[in-house]
């Protein structure tokens, strides 16, 4: 086996060096020369295709300038670097400059913009993913710009007239914007104006714009989410614009003051919109289509496509004027509104006219008896998804197929059903077996629970230790924890994070034989997980499943080899001892693709604990998190818990300490987070 390990690392180390231009080199801010100084010194004093990374925290009272360079500027593992109040970032090309590539992730602005604005004559690409700020501008000027805008909080006031907060402009280039799983805010109590995101074309503009999985939260004047062609120069544009599992949560809907949510406006050119499987709450206007004020009836221009599958809670559900309303079709969609439409157009033959109770309208997640689930048409949700390249996630970054028929999806963002709590066993606990009664699981044996411990309950106590193997079992009418070593008790007042994931795919059940076990390790073959490196995996022991104790602290690795490359789960404690993973083991196993909710993280130096820095955890001792180690270089001879200190969670390690390079797949469930404390929208940069 430990030939398998040295072939992960070496296959991995070729996998980077092939994705790194000739002589590109990785350099350390502050380092040695260049970066011996400023971190703009740094930047000017790289080669292009040079990565920088920053191990600071700052406050760096610098402005940032990528002008005409291609370069990766990134946080250090384990750092969150942040410019001094004010401060922008900048990427600015010259008209002459030909391709530009550059990489950002993980800097946070204080009070500061972050502005990209290519102007050349090829292709300019771009990633920007994991920045805090309070604006976000993005103009595409000339030649093609590629870009991906992935996980960034955007918390400002008000964007201006025809502004936005996140603003993506089109003048005369080929946009193709990818701008997903995003968390945009005015921090404005009333209406303000402009909108939250911005996507305008001018000038003869073409391309695509993919929305996916963003929160905007406002009373906006034009629209949370705003797309428009033509504004301010009547040049017509076309440009195509999906519209996948996004929330907008506005500020009221009796009247204008309230905001709108998704709004479409055109002038002589076109918009193809595909506007599916959004949430739209608490806004005097839902989703609109129509002409720029003052076009007149005789505009050309265009808006065609599909509105399917939304979730709609405002004063007017679905507005599309006339003639644009004979050229977008409506079905499916849930409308809880005072006037169902305005504009004078019939609703598709599907559409629920009835009150979407949600948990609330600033939660606007569906509650357990929502008429929205498994309402949505499944085809023009997985086709859509398929066909336009988008993750087959909801809005929360959790699995959008999933339920006891995946042939059902819901309307709107959120995909319902996964549920988790926190089990603490009884204070008088005298077994290795600890029953679990709670009304998610009772009476309930085909359930997969993933069970993480929780050394302190989120900073409440007591403060207990669990450093034993355990899986789950279903005894009589009840789930337990399990502890595989029979001799050893699970502690009075022990705590767990539980985690029970709804059907669907991604979630099974795997038990160990001869044909799929070898050494300590078994491997997974499912559909759902086969050739995909990048996927988040969580495993759980399950005696039910498979009747035999495997007294060890299991994780999981993924290997490939003659291209097909397979998941396996291993025992921690045997790698490299000539141990055996015994036959007849029962496993639950849960998987899905990354997202900002489930990741992967990396230790950066060696320590017993590993900090999670993320905006749903910190400052939030109830949220129960779900962890899987992944096998490392070194055996892990005892199990690790979480805890949670000073406003953070924490991975502590039983069996040594976690060392660099080490690996944990996390996954956070923003339903429980929200139920619990309500901070999926916390004020400030966290």
């Amino acid at each position: 086996m430990r030939s398998v390990t040295f072939i992960q690392w070496i296959a991995a180390c070729l996998l980077i060096l092939a994705a790194l231009p000739a002589g590109a080199t990785t350099r350390t801010w502050p380092g040695s020369a260049p970066c011996a100084t400023t971190l703009q010194a740094c930047i000017t004093g790289s080669t292009n295709g040079d990565t920088i990374e920053i191990a600071s925290n700052g406050p760096i009272d610098e402005d940032i300038n990528l002008d005409d360079r291609s370069l990766t500027v990134r946080a250090a593992n384990g750092y969150r670097p942040r410019l001094a109040a004010g401060r922008p970032l900048q990427i600015i090309t010259s008209s002459v400059l030909g391709n530009q590539t550059v990489n950002v992730s993980g800097i946070s602005l204080m009070q500061g913009y972050v502005r990209v604005y290519y102007d050349g004559t090829g292709t300019g690409t771009y990633d920007l993913r994991d920045i805090e700020a309070d604006r976000f501008i993005l103009v595409a000027a000339g030649g093609t710009v590629n870009a991906m805008v992935y996980n960034n909080r955007i918390i400002g006031t008000s964007a201006g007239t025809d502004g936005g907060l996140m603003q993506l402009q089109n003048h005369g280039a080929v946009l193709n914007a990818d701008v997903w799983f995003n968390q945009i805010r005015t921090i404005s109590a009333g209406l303000v104006d402009g909108s939250g995101i911005l996507v305008d074309q001018t000038y003869g503009a073409s391309g695509t714009v993919r929305l996916h999985g963003n929160t905007v939260r406002g009373a906006f004047r034009d629209s949370a989410i705003q797309m428009t062609e033509g504004l301010p120069n009547f040049v017509a544009s076309s440009f195509d614009a999906r519209v996948y599992n996004n929330v907008t949560v506005c500020g009221g809907t009796t009247d204008l003051n309230g905001g709108n949510g998704i709004g479409f406006v055109v002038y002589d050119g076109s918009i193809g919109i595909q506007v599916v499987n959004n949430t739209v709450s608490n806004c005097y206007r839902g989703i609109s289509a129509s002409h720029w004020a003052g076009a007149g009836a005789g505009a050309s221009g265009q808006i065609a496509g599909t509105v399917w599958n939304n979730l709609i809670v405002a004063n007017y559900g679905l507005y599309l004027s006339q003639p644009l309303a004979s050229t977008v079709t409506n079905n499916y969609n849930l409308i809880n509104a005072t006037h169902n439409t305005s504009g004078g157009f019939a609703l598709g033959a599907n559409t629920i006219f009835s009150a979407a109770k949600l948990v609330s309208s600033g939660i606007p997640r569906l509650a357990a008896a929502s008429p929205a689930i498994g309402a949505a048409h499944l085809p023009t949700l997985g086709l859509g998804l398929i066909a336009n390249g988008l993750p087959v996630l909801d809005a929360d970054g959790l699995r959008r197929m999933k339920g006891a028929a995946v042939s059902d999806p819901d309307i709107g963002a959120y995909e319902y059903g996964d549920l988790g709590f926190m089990h603490t066993a009884s204070a008088t606990s005298s077994s290795y077996i600890s029953t679990i009664f709670n009304p998610v699981t009772n009476g309930n044996t085909a359930l997969d629970i993933f069970a993480t411990p929780n050394y302190n309950a989120g900073g409440t106590g007591p403060d207990v230790t669990y450093n034993q193997p355990f899986g789950s079992w279903y005894s009589g009418s009840y789930w337990t924890v399990f502890g595989e070593n029979v001799a050893v008790n699970v502690p009075a007042n022990a705590h767990f994070n539980v985690f029970v994931p709804a059907l669907g795919d991604g979630r099974f059940r795997h038990v160990t034989t001869a044909a799929n076990s070898s050494t300590w390790s078994t491997t997974l073959d499912d559909g759902s997980l086969n050739n995909t490196p990048n996927s988040i995996v969580l495993v759980n022991q399950n005696f039910t499943a498979g009747p035999v104790h495997n007294a060890h602290p299991v994780g999981v690795f993924y290997y490939a080899s003659g291209g097909s490359g397979k998941w396996f789960i291993t025992n921690l404690d045997q790698l490299g001892s000539g141990g055996n993973m015994p036959l007849g083991a029962g496993f639950s196993v849960y998987a899905q693709a990354p997202s900002p909710n489930a990741f992967r993280v990396t230790q950066s130096s060696r320590a017993l604990s590993l900090k999670l820095d993320h905006p749903l955890l910190n400052n939030t001792p109830c949220a129960q998190i779900a962890v899987t180690r992944m096998s490392g270089s070194n055996p892990a001879t005892g199990h690790f818990d979480v805890y949670y200190y000073g406003g953070y969670w924490y991975i502590y390690s039983y069996g040594g300490s976690i060392e660099a390079g080490d690996q944990f797949n996390v996954v956070i469930n923003p339903a429980q987070v929200a139920l619990c404390s309500d901070v999926i929208f916390a004020n400030g940069f966290q």
